[in-house]
């Protein structure tokens, strides 16, 4: 019996990518796995982020472009230019 790997992509980003409402309060119906660095969001589809906010919708969207099924949003991840970012 052979068993394989199963391997998924993340993007890690900032969580200065997150307005400051979304990053100080992850909601559990679109984030999981939080801790007080930050949280862990699948992106799946519009349909199943439509409780998200815009920012965390925006994310998703580079996410998907690059083949990645998962953010991680870490207060020590990159910023990229591609989106807004806040300071709070």
């Amino acid at each position: 019996m052979t068993s394989s790997l199963e391997i998924r992509k993340i993007l890690f980003l900032s969580t200065a990518h997150l307005d400051p409402d979304s990053g100080q309060q992850a909601n559990p119906q679109w984030a999981s796995m939080t801790s007080e660095y930050g949280f862990l969001v699948y992106v799946g589809t519009n349909w199943e982020l439509r409780e998200a906010p815009e920012c965390v919708q925006r994310a998703a969207e580079v996410a998907r472009r690059n083949g990645c099924e998962y953010i991680c949003f870490d207060r020590d991840a990159d910023i990229i230019d591609e989106l807004e970012t806040w300071e709070w």
